[in-house]
């Protein structure tokens, strides 16, 4: 019971999924307010947590389609 859970709906900290923050900062550019830019990734995990979380679900989701075809298709040329 002690052990990592990997849930991604479980509590988290931004920071956690970093190679999800990555795709998201590399889908969305910095939004610059007042000189300041604005981490896409960081900025949706503190204003939106809900609409972070079902991006980080959907993102898992996908990875795992991705790798299961892949699987499949290394399957099929053997």
């Amino acid at each position: 019971m002690g052990g990592a859970n990997n849930d991604p709906l479980t509590r988290f900290r931004y920071g956690d999924h970093q190679d999800f923050d990555e795709w998201v900062d590399d889908e969305f550019d910095p939004y610059v307010v007042l000189e300041t830019p604005l981490i896409a990734s960081e900025a949706l995990f503190k204003t939106d947590l809900n609409a972070y979380r079902a991006a980080l679900v959907q993102f898992r989701q996908d990875q795992q389609n991705e790798a299961a075809g892949e699987a499949q298709g290394a399957e099929g040329a053997s």
